[in-house]
């Protein structure tokens, strides 16, 4: 069976980005803990051919990235927002979007 309970630390020089670090892509199923905006960790998980789910910790930062990706129809969600659980559900049957992303806090990520 596999451990998913594995910690890797991995160190980058201050002028990499996360794109040097992982030039296949950020691994699948990864909670990364970084200290420093500006690396391109939301960059590569928005622009990566796979549904995620991509905590960040406030709503303006999930506005944000709403607004940064418009033409990738991310769904933002925090505990503000007006969005149902069926607006959840839709979105996530929705075939025009290839790529789901969902943006959320730590306090809605029960939602989804």
């Amino acid at each position: 069976m596999r451990n998913y309970n594995t910690y890797n630390p991995i160190s980058i020089d201050i002028d990499q980005l996360f794109g040097d670090v992982f030039p296949e892509g950020i691994p699948n199923n990864a909670y990364i803990d970084k200290s420093k905006t500006g690396l391109g960790l939301t960059y590569e998980e928005f622009h990566a051919k796979r549904n995620s789910i991509i905590i960040v910790p406030t709503k303006t930062i999930i506005n944000d990235k709403v607004r940064s990706y418009t033409a990738m129809k991310p769904f933002g969600l925090h505990g503000e927002s007006k969005k149902s659980d069926s607006d959840i559900a839709n979105y996530l049957k929705n075939d025009k979007v290839a790529n789901k992303k969902i943006v959320t806090t730590p306090d809605s990520f029960g939602r989804i």
